[in-house]
């Protein structure tokens, strides 16, 4: 997920209330400077949790070989029907 914008601490404080508004409805990021450097991101919270469950999928070893062997098998043509998963 790239960052969208880079705008500065003050341009941000001066138009807060319709960054907000893209950050919760078109999920934009924007990377806030101060000084010229990069300072913090404002996310909305629905992303900001999923990358924390993207995170903890990939630090689980036993959920992450369990998705590489359904990789495999599906590669492979080991399909099941979707009736007979009911």
């Amino acid at each position: 997920m790239p960052v969208g914008d880079t705008l500065s601490f003050s341009e941000v404080k001066a138009h807060l209330s319709e960054l907000a508004d893209r950050v919760e409805n078109q999920h934009d990021r924007i990377l806030v400077t101060r000084n010229g450097r990069p300072s913090f991101v404002i996310m909305s919270p629905d992303d900001l949790e999923s990358l924390e469950e993207t995170i903890d999928i990939l630090g689980d070893d036993e959920l992450m070989d369990s998705l590489r062997k359904s990789q495999l098998e599906a590669a492979e043509g080991e399909l099941l029907p979707l009736d007979d998963l009911r």
